[in-house]
């Protein structure tokens, strides 16, 4: 740590390890909401299907029923009114998980620096640019069960995933525990094969009940199936192919860099199947419409499984030189890297979201609206 740019790093880590943990938190989100801003969105095009519920109306996200009921319940059929629903559904769950953090590593700074390491992530970038999505579900459908691993409870974040997006939720635990075996990890190879084994059982009165009401295919066989939306994928990736495959890591990117290259150092083998498997849903993505979003949700478990499995080994720690005593630095990059790395998602119009396009395009509907207030 002798070089001067190490020593700053390690000096903007201890002096944000000085402040209070909701200091921590309140100014990461700020700093997070200015540079990524949000976007509300309807996973329908109309409130007719919230309207009808329990009668079902095809779509794309026919099989995705925890929005759906949660916009009937509470009657959130206007555009403002769902809305603020979906904001008040991620503020709770991002609350939720915070807790959670805390709880198992019982110390709040540490708790508060992984929180916005999620945050800053394309997890977080997902959650911010698709409010109204079911996403919110399927997302912390999969963080809730990896903080409850050893606790019933776990099968409360199944079915919250589930109930987000049942393919998508399928087809990552599928990844992940294809990941557990690559890692020869036999505890997560355990874990992922019976949450793999549950969802499907679980999912099973979903689909049965979906499709007996649509006879509609799900969501894995519309996107194979539509050639027309296949097309204008492969276009928009064309268009922004580098931005898309930064998307997939974001200002994780030195992390999983370093993770690879020390797998590559002690497995080779190892290193081929795993760069096989992050890589495989990336080339599939070219063809689908929905680019960072469908990346970051079919491989979230997968990411994890990788992270939980290597992260604290000593071998790990060995390999970079990386132990307790440099904690200070590894906050400082941390905040430097949240900073300066942008936060992009590509979106299925195929170009990077515009951070606060949304938002300002609501403001100009309201003054238009309501031009004394303007």
């Amino acid at each position: 740590m002798s070089h001067p740019l190490l020593k700053s790093i390690s000096r903007i880590g201890h002096i944000v390890l000085l402040q209070k943990p909701k200091h921590i938190l309140s100014i990461g989100i700020a700093i997070f909401f200015l540079k990524t801003g949000i976007r509300g969105i309807l996973p329908w095009s109309s409130f007719v299907p919230v309207n009808e519920f329990p009668k079902l109306q095809e779509s794309f996200s026919t099989y995705s029923l925890g929005m759906l009921i949660l916009a009937r319940l509470f009657r959130a059929n206007t555009e403002i009114r769902y809305f603020f629903l979906s904001l008040a559904i991620l503020l709770l769950l991002s609350s939720i998980f915070l807790l959670l953090l805390k709880r198992n590593l019982r110390d709040n700074s540490l708790a508060v620096i992984i929180f916005l390491l999620c945050v800053y992530s394309p997890v977080g970038v997902v959650l911010a640019g698709n409010i109204g999505r079911h996403d919110v579900l399927t997302i912390f459908g999969f963080a809730f069960f990896f903080l409850q691993i050893e606790n019933r409870t776990r099968y409360f974040g199944l079915l919250l995933g589930l109930f987000g997006s049942p393919e998508h939720f399928i087809v990552g635990w599928l990844f992940a525990l294809i990941t557990a075996i690559c890692l020869h990890n036999k505890t997560y190879i355990r874990i992922c094969r019976n949450a793999l084994l549950s969802c499907v059982g679980m999912s099973t009165p979903i689909f049965a009940f979906v499709y007996l009401n649509t006879f509609s295919q799900n969501r894995v066989y519309n996107i194979f199936n539509e050639f027309g939306l296949m097309k204008i994928a492969l276009r928009n990736s064309i268009y922004s192919l580098p931005l898309e495959f930064y998307s997939y890591v974001g200002v994780v990117a030195p992390i999983i860099l370093l993770l690879f290259m020390y797998i590559f150092h002690s497995n080779r083998n190892t290193f081929i199947k795993l760069a096989f498997i992050f890589i495989l849903p990336a080339v599939l993505n070219l063809i689908i419409v929905d680019k960072t979003r469908d990346y970051v949700i079919a491989m979230l478990a997968s990411w994890i499984v990788f992270f939980k499995s290597e992260l604290g080994t000593e071998k790990f720690m060995n390999y970079t030189g990386i132990s307790k005593v440099h904690k200070d630095f590894l906050v400082g990059l941390f905040v430097f890297c949240a900073i300066l790395f942008p936060s992009i998602e590509v979106t299925f119009e195929g170009t990077p979201r515009a951070p606060h396009s949304w938002a300002f395009d609501k403001v100009q509907e309201f003054c238009n609206f309501s031009s004394s207030f303007c």
